[in-house]
């Protein structure tokens, strides 16, 4: 009786050593898959993989494919897709988070409606880039010579969406 109960709490032992590497294999195939989508980003990016929910009884996979949800993208809190595609039939979602360092555009002074970016309309900041609005301006080649369409104050970002170029003939 004893050697049945040491058997069996060896074979429960591997399989929990074994559902551990699996978390592990698919965490890493995650952060892999993360490196490859910000490495053209601006500025360094930061990547972090979270746990794979551990109450999910997952089949046996020889082959795994991981992907972003429709409309997802590799910046800030995203979920990491990972479908099994030659096994069993499942799929899980890995919570992530992926950080960009780097430096973007403010207004060096304020600067009223209609007026056009010149050189010293600007200054660079850094800071956490996946935090800030979307249409965030990060080349100052993007900014000079556009008319800005608001009023924006002294060292506030600069977004695409507030400029537009001036009209090429009056």
């Amino acid at each position: 009786m004893r050697h049945w109960l040491t058997a069996v709490f060896l074979a429960l032992a591997c399989a929990a050593a074994s559902a551990q590497t699996t978390a592990d294999t698919l965490r890493a195939s995650a952060l892999r898959f993360l490196e490859a989508q910000t490495a053209g980003l601006p500025g360094t990016a930061s990547i972090e993989v979270g746990q794979p929910d551990a109450r999910m009884a997952l089949g046996a996979c020889s082959a795994h494919e991981i992907f972003l949800p429709p409309g997802g993208r590799a910046w800030g809190r995203v979920n990491v897709g990972v479908r099994c595609t030659r096994g069993a039939s499942w799929t899980l979602y890995i919570p992530s988070r992926v950080r960009v360092e780097g430096d973007y555009l403010v207004t060096a002074r304020a600067l009223g409606r209609g007026q056009v970016i010149g050189e010293g309309d600007y200054a660079f900041m850094r800071g956490e880039l996946t935090e800030l609005p979307p249409n965030m301006i990060l080349d100052p080649q993007q900014a000079i010579g556009q008319s800005v369409q608001v009023a924006i104050g002294a060292g506030q970002p600069l977004r695409a969406d507030w400029l537009r170029a001036p009209p090429a003939v009056q």
